[in-house]
């Protein structure tokens, strides 16, 4: 017996997929390595604090925004205060040793005034509307920013900022990837600076402006998408502690050879088989159908990442 789908990975990916393809009535099996679901999306709740240990916000997106309301979790979103707009920086301080914050320039009279840039940068950031656009397809954030503003703002802003959302060193982090509506704007022709000064004047003369997608999180943590996305399907086509080994071809359909949660080597057919793991269970898996493929996937990177929770008691912020 062939079956309709088959799906690697019980990460936020492979759940949604399985969760649209149940919705359109298709046949979806979803195979996961282990014991638990959500991969990197994991919260926790400790002495009143939420604590993610992976991804703690997402962009609000129409498509993100309509699957949280079918799931039933419109009143569970969270958007971030009119307070925590700012984004610091910690720049060395003659007075501290620990360095002070500086808030990043959200606008272009405050990138005029703000210590993180030398005089001698922002005077090369001011002429960026006189700078010419070669013809490319792609190339780095490094590159695109310091040719755009100079290289010191995209080293003491665009790399701290970014690093933040990423993870990535901008120096190979691909500038129409992180930052598509920049390039589209500079591919256009268009001046960012010019561009910006006009989008500051519409704002400030139209109520109409479309509002920006929001950052958001969830009151019991970014988790519980995991939880409700578990809950909308049927349970017997959750396969936990259930490990890919091999994949092969065999007429139009392809043979996944895997280990059950009984540690027994068993195989299935399906129809289409989706990979939502990682590169490197990706490429394993990949090799024996085209050992190209399996490499490519094994050269994409990934930053490391840590992370530390702090808690404060309200009193003693003022």
């Amino acid at each position: 017996m062939c079956k309709d789908v088959g799906i690697i990975g019980g990460g936020l990916s492979g759940l949604t997929l399985a969760y649209y393809l149940h919705r359109a009535g298709i046949h979806a099996e979803l195979l996961e390595a282990s014991s638990r679901l959500g991969g990197a999306l994991s919260s926790e709740t400790k002495d009143g604090f939420v604590l993610e240990h992976g991804p703690n916000t997402v962009l609000g997106k129409p498509i993100l925004l309509e699957l949280l309301t079918g799931l039933g979790l419109e009143d569970e979103i969270l958007t971030p205060s009119e307070f925590a707009k700012e984004r610091y920086l910690v720049k060395p301080c003659a007075s501290s040793e620990h360095g002070k914050l500086e808030p990043l320039p959200r606008s272009l009279s405050r990138a005029a005034s703000t210590p993180i840039l030398s005089t001698k940068g922002k005077l090369r950031a001011s002429v960026e509307a006189f700078v010419r656009t070669p013809t490319q397809d792609d190339c780095s954030v490094h590159e695109f920013i310091s040719r755009r503003f100079g290289a010191e703002v995209a080293q003491e802003i665009f790399a701290p900022l970014l690093a933040g959302i990423w993870a990535a060193d901008i120096t190979k982090l691909s500038a129409r990837t992180a930052l598509p509506q920049l390039w589209q704007s500079v591919s256009s022709g268009q001046s960012l600076t010019r561009a910006a000064l006009s989008k500051a004047f519409k704002a400030q003369g139209s109520e109409n402006t479309a509002p920006r997608p929001k950052i958001l999180s969830l009151r019991s943590g970014v988790e519980e998408v995991i939880h409700r996305l578990a809950r909308a399907l049927p349970q017997d086509r959750i396969l936990l502690k259930t490990k890919a080994d091999s994949i092969r071809e065999d007429q139009e359909s392809a043979v996944l050879r895997f280990t059950d949660s009984a540690g027994e080597i068993k195989e299935e057919r399906y129809r289409v088989l989706v990979l939502c793991c990682p590169t490197t269970a990706a490429s394993s898996l990949l090799s024996g159908l085209s050992p190209a493929l399996g490499n490519a996937v094994a050269s994409i990177p990934h930053a490391p990442l840590g992370m530390i929770h702090i808690s404060y008691d309200k009193n003693a912020i003022s």
